[in-house]
């Protein structure tokens, strides 16, 4: 028998919010969409994404599209933070 992958679940992260995602957290910090933090984390941009596109996905799927995208969870620095 031959076995192949499961084929999984559509992805919900386009490639405009995929480009919107990566411009955003290396441009600004969560402090700058109303949270009370300069460290992203998975959550965050999890709400992140409901709020400006509708996207339901939670902190596992964002932090997988954050890994992709080989971005960390660290501030923005220099005057782009301020």
């Amino acid at each position: 028998m031959d076995s192949r992958p499961a084929p999984g679940a559509e992805a919900v992260i386009t490639e405009q919010i995929d480009a919107w995602l990566k411009e955003t957290v290396l441009s600004s910090t969560p402090m700058h969409h109303g949270d009370d933090t300069l460290l992203w984390n998975r959550d965050i941009l999890a709400e992140l994404l409901q709020r400006q596109f509708g996207t339901m996905v939670h902190g596992v799927t964002s932090a997988s599209e954050k890994t992709r995208a080989k971005l960390s969870e660290t501030p923005v620095l220099g005057d782009r933070a301020r």
